[in-house]
């Protein structure tokens, strides 16, 4: 074990020297063996599911399945004046019956980030950049547009947090979360994806006799 501890800290000394900064991801590899890539592919086929079974009434949960590379395909094509249907953001159907959602709301999914919160973006100085979630909202807004969607959202879980969804709207639900970032241009709200499933699917287009 104490050679283990040794190696790690061999490791990270090596990375902050070539880069000059610690890396949480290369952190997790050397400790847990898993990259916090492995966490995300985790937590996006889980709400792909919970999605499915959500929009079936309970009947099915293989509506819904991550995009090629997490909408990588999409924007390439988008930059070439392209469009690459049903595969923006990080969300897409694979089957008709779905396709409803995701022509209304472009998703994207992030997992971890634990050190990030809403409150950097709230209390961050005028001159400094960009926090991560305003990158995160910047980002789902560009998505939505490409796709050429009236709604976007962002799904944000990190470790040991409930999974928290950031809107353009809240849908008529009652938000823990209302921000005006000046950054974004837009209110947004956030809310438990709990919440988010309360919703009543069929005023989203889910038809159950599908």
């Amino acid at each position: 074990m104490a050679t283990k501890r040794a190696s790690i800290r061999e490791a990270l000394a090596a990375f902050k020297r070539e880069h000059g900064v610690h890396n949480s991801a290369l952190i997790d590899i050397l400790t847990s063996g898993r990259s916090s890539s492995s966490k995300g592919g985790s937590f996006e086929r889980e709400y792909c599911k919970d999605l499915s079974m959500w929009w079936s009434g309970g009947s099915t949960d293989d509506l819904f399945w991550r995009t090629s590379g997490s909408g990588a395909r999409a924007t390439t094509r988008a930059k070439h004046g392209k469009q690459t249907t049903g595969h923006y953001g990080d969300v897409t159907f694979t089957c008709p019956s779905a396709a409803p959602l995701i022509e209304l709301i472009t998703i994207e999914l992030k997992r971890g980030y634990s050190k990030k919160n809403v409150q950097d973006m709230v209390d961050r100085l005028d001159k400094s950049k960009p926090s991560t979630y305003e990158d995160f909202f910047e980002q789902a807004i560009n998505s939505a547009r490409d796709a050429g969607t009236p709604e976007w959202m962002v799904v944000v879980k990190r470790d040991r947090r409930k999974a928290y969804v950031f809107m353009s709207t809240s849908f008529g639900l009652r938000a823990d979360i209302i921000i005006n970032p000046v950054a974004i241009g837009c209110r947004v709200y956030g809310f438990p994806l709990s919440r988010f499933f309360e919703l009543d699917p069929t005023d989203f287009g889910a038809d159950y006799d599908n």
